[in-house]
């Protein structure tokens, strides 16, 4: 499961959501997934994808590294309260 949105008047897309079922980890689908998101990102002319990963969970950033994402530093709370913090991660699209 994934979801991308991109706004009628904006570059950049977002990537949400990313979720691979337990069953299906570790074969491929989590980067095919990924592929297809940024096809689609891609065809609808943006100029980069932006996802927020939760900071320690090293399975999904070392997923989204391989495929070409950078961090950008900036980091936020999961949701108001939260103690989970995200950390923002790009992929300039050419």
């Amino acid at each position: 499961m994934a979801w991308v949105r991109l706004e009628s008047s904006a570059t950049e897309a977002h990537l949400f959501q990313m979720w691979v079922a337990p069953a299906h980890r570790r074969s491929g689908a989590a980067m095919a997934m990924l592929a297809s998101a940024i096809e689609w990102a891609r065809e609808r002319g943006a100029t980069a994808l932006i996802l927020s990963v939760t900071a320690g969970n090293s399975p999904a950033g070392r997923l989204y590294g391989a495929a070409g994402f950078q961090r950008t530093g900036a980091t936020e709370p999961l949701r108001e309260g939260s103690a989970l913090i995200v950390e923002e991660m790009r992929l300039v699209l050419h």
